[in-house]
This record gives C-alpha cells, structure tokens and sequence, in this order.
C-alpha cells in the first residue's frame, strides 16, 4: 500500500519536487523531506510579512481607507503562515 502511494504521490509532484524525493522509499521519509523542502520558506516569508507590517506607514495624501485595505491584508497573510 505504501508503494502504491508513493507512485501516485510521484505523478502528482512536478519534476523538481519529485527529483528531490526520489530516494524516500516509505512515507514518513517522503512527507519529513516535502516538509523541510517547504518550511524554511514559510519561516522567510513570515519575517518578509513582518518586517512589511513594522514598515507600514501611511504616505502623505492617502486615503485612510487605502492604509487599512493593506494593514489588513498583511495582516492576514501573516495569519496565514
């Protein structure tokens, strides 16, 4: 059954995912390698959101409602992560 899922996995993932997991023989090796592959890149975009939400400020002659649309969505899209 795991090497059924492994295959159907495989057909799934593109090329450059799949050249990276090819030696993952069961699946907890498979899921623990897509996990690291993606998870430092989630840590990078957190700090990138935060370092956007410190750095917000309001320009000279916007509207309030502008400054809150993008508070919100940066807001957001740290929730996210």
């Amino acid at each position: 059954m795991d090497k059924q899922t492994l295959k159907v996995i495989h057909m799934m993932l593109s090329y450059n995912v799949v050249f990276n997991i090819a030696k993952q023989k069961i699946m907890r090796g498979l899921i623990k390698t897509i996990c690291n592959m993606y998870e430092k890149s989630l840590v990078s975009n957190k700090v990138y959101l935060k370092r956007q939400l410190f750095n917000l400020q309001m320009t000279k002659g916007a509207l309030v409602a502008q400054h809150l649309k993008e508070l919100n969505i940066v807001t957001t899209l740290i929730e996210l992560y």
